[in-house]
């Protein structure tokens, strides 16, 4: 930690937008100045919901990414709407086949620590497991694209990743143990940050000013991108506008600098000189506006701020009601919502079924499979058993469809006549955005 009689002396030589936290936290907090603006999640590993969240993150368009791990530590990003709805989410639990052998399963995501998304739209994960430390690169339509880093403690490497931030020239900056390590955009090494005054660096944001802001328990350490200490904000206490011990996330907002502080339960609103304004949301619990260890921070072009409400299993966003949204899921190009329909084009017909399909939405919704046999030199069609499915993953699901019992007797007798049959089935998703689409197949049967 850095003496008290240093830090004293940095907190009188601030400089320009940063200033010291002390004295302003000697007047009543103001009232709260972001309006509570709704939730979403719940504890599960099903689409939505959440385990342990170990970040979160926005784009451009208003989209926010949250890092999800499960309880033996695989995880996965989600991507929603700025309101909360599901657009899609990869990573995946590894089965036994592939555990102890990451290195060859690209596609996974093992303990991950943090993620940001870089100025190429791309999602940046570091994920720091016993048999994988890397930065992983994804596509905002989760395809995986490549890695760097690799574990220790030289240049372009890391340790123990704790946040991650594209700073104002465009490097990436790792909140590493006892550092921030630096790399281009494209993977490769940028050198490292490394001074007395960091000791336990932790979550890492670009400021409106270009300076780096990082939490170092139980400050906000402030450095230049040459790597120039402009001095710390904050002290160690749980009455406002101090921080407890392990003050856990940054974001800043519309001049507005966040933090969360997981010991306290709490979220806290300073202005972008340092002085400390007023508490975002009620006390801590598990009600509406209401934290139980926040975690991670981020904000969107709106200002709009989400909180991840870890131990409630949710994120909760605050902003102005009625702001204009970033973007629109619907008018974005890269988000099509596309279903398909797979399988063998001709099938053997079995009793009991007549077609197996293979359907995917390429991400989560709720899919209805439907179908009709016909018979040639036949008028009236077959109609086959309606399955409706709701589809986790972007992997083909293969589904049975079956006529009744007399259609079955009829396909029977058509196919010993050599008679040709086809099945002629749709495919219809709805995704957790409320978008609809639909695919055609015809399969031949004999």
């Amino acid at each position: 930690m850095i003496p008290a009689r240093l830090r004293t002396a940095l907190r009188l030589t601030l400089t320009g937008a940063v200033a010291t936290l002390a004295s302003a936290v000697l007047a009543p907090p103001p009232a709260a100045g972001a309006d509570y603006l709704g939730s979403w999640g719940s504890l599960g590993e099903k689409p939505g919901q959440f385990t342990d969240i170990e970040d979160v993150a926005t784009d451009t368009r208003g989209y926010v990414y949250v890092l999800d791990t499960f309880v033996d530590g695989d995880g996965r990003v989600q991507k929603f709407t700025g309101d909360g709805r599901l657009v899609r989410q990869w990573g995946r639990s590894a089965d036994e086949s592939e555990r102890g052998d990451n290195d060859q399963v690209p596609g996974l995501l093992y303990e991950p620590r943090a993620l940001t998304v870089g100025p190429d739209g791309n999602v940046y994960v570091a994920e720091d497991g016993p048999d994988r430390t890397r930065i992983s690169v994804w596509s905002a339509t989760g395809k995986y694209l490549r890695a760097f880093a690799a574990s220790g403690s030289g240049p372009g490497q890391i340790t123990d990743p704790k946040g991650m931030a594209f700073d104002a020239s465009g490097r990436l900056v790792v909140a590493d143990s006892g550092r921030l390590t630096l790399f281009t955009q494209g993977g490769a090494a940028a050198g490292t940050l490394e001074s007395e005054a960091l000791d336990r660096p932790g979550d890492v944001v670009s400021g409106p000013d270009g300076r780096l802001y990082v939490t170092d328990a139980p400050t906000v350490s402030v450095f230049g991108l040459d790597g120039a200490f402009f001095g710390s904000l904050g002290e160690s206490g749980d009455a406002p506008g101090p921080f407890f011990e392990d003050n856990q996330s940054l974001a800043f907002g519309a001049g507005t600098l966040f933090v969360s502080d997981r010991r306290l339960s709490r979220v806290q609103q300073f202005s972008a000189s340092g002085a400390y304004q007023s508490p975002v949301g009620l006390s801590p619990g598990s009600q509406a506006a209401q934290f139980t260890e926040p975690t991670a921070l981020a904000t969107d072009c709106r200002g709009t701020l989400y909180v991840a409400d870890t131990g409630n299993r949710r994120v909760q966003r605050f902003g102005v009601k009625g702001a204009v949204p970033c973007g629109s899921v619907a008018k974005d190009p890269a988000e099509r919502f596309v279903a398909s329909l797979g399988g063998a084009a001709i099938q053997e017909f079995r009793q009991e079924f007549a077609v197996r399909p293979a359907v995917s939405c390429g991400r989560p919704c709720a899919g209805v499979i439907s179908g009709k046999v016909t018979i040639r030199g036949q008028r009236r069609a077959i109609t086959l058993d309606t399955e409706r499915r709701a589809l986790e993953f972007p992997g083909l699901a293969v589904v049975n469809l079956a006529p009744s019992e007399l259609g079955t007797d009829r396909i029977l007798a058509a196919l010993r006549r050599k008679q040709r049959v086809t099945a002629t089935v749709k495919f219809t998703g709805r995704d957790l955005t409320g978008r609809v689409t639909s695919k055609t197949k015809v399969y031949r049967l004999r």
